[in-house]
């Protein structure tokens, strides 16, 4: 809900100095840490995401009738948020610095609907959506949550970045000339369900140096044993570790015809 307090970490060097960023992530703080960066310095920014497709929780899928995936953008396609249905705004500072410039650019709109919770007929009235009762507004991308992170990375890319999809950072070596090696593997072995034998076969090859390393995902941080895993040194990694990650696990129903239901979304 861009409401937590995160702790601030005070970079090995001057982010002035900087001119060659890596970020970890290409999910929706990735991305706009990558356009942040772009528009107010001259570092040359690499953003690597593991995932088939960039946005992380910001997740979109569209579903042809037939099951093809992913279907044209039209009217007959079945169009899913799978990861994070919406956002709130609850931080001063993110509302002004962030939301209302998305608003400005037709990015997002506030979403305003009738929730529900499922599972208690005698309190149907009540809107009580994830634990959110009653605390409106609530905020989507328009065009599928995806097309938010999409068009912050456009505009990075726009101004210089570069984008390495279907990339997983395995490892990050600190040189003696005080810059990160970062090694890492792509294609079929970077992602998260093909088998762990094949994955496997392929050794990490070198992504390049960088003066400066931004992780935005605390899976980065994980054991090596995990796929997820970035290979940060424990002086990084301990700092975030402890933090809880809440696994998602989606279920996408289309049904032959709208549902004859009061509520716009549920909470169970």
């Amino acid at each position: 809900a861009f409401s937590k307090n995160h702790e601030t970490v005070i970079p090995t060097r001057p982010m002035a100095d900087a001119k060659r960023v890596a970020v970890i992530g290409g999910g929706i703080s990735g991305a706009v840490c990558a356009s942040t960066l772009c528009r107010n310095t001259s570092s040359e920014v690499t953003v690597f995401d593991q995932g088939r497709q960039l946005g992380g929780r910001c997740g979109h899928r569209r579903v042809a009738a037939d099951g093809t995936y992913p279907a044209p953008v039209d009217a007959s396609a079945f169009a899913f948020d799978h990861g994070c249905q919406f956002f709130r705004a609850d931080d001063p500072r993110f509302r002004s610095e962030l939301l209302e410039k998305w608003k400005g650019r037709g990015l997002v709109e506030e979403w305003v609907g009738n929730f529900g919770k499922l599972g208690q007929e005698d309190e149907s009235s009540k809107a009580d959506f994830f634990g959110f009762p009653d605390r409106p507004p609530f905020y989507c991308a328009l065009g599928g949550m995806s097309s938010l992170p999409a068009a912050l990375l456009e505009e990075a890319t726009s101004l210089g970045a570069t984008l390495r999809g279907g990339v997983r950072v395995a490892s990050t070596q600190r040189l003696s000339s005080g810059a990160w090696l970062l090694r890492g593997v792509e294609g079929p072995a970077a992602l998260h369900d093909t088998a762990e034998e094949e994955a496997a076969k392929q050794a990490p090859d070198a992504l390049g140096e960088f003066d400066v390393v931004i992780v935005t995902d605390v899976s980065a941080s994980m054991a090596s044993w995990h796929r997820a895993s970035a290979g940060l040194p424990e002086s990084l990694a301990g700092k975030v570790r402890s933090r809880t990650r809440v696994a998602l696990f989606t279920a996408l129903v289309a049904f032959e015809a709208p549902l004859q239901v009061e509520s716009d979304a549920f909470a169970a």
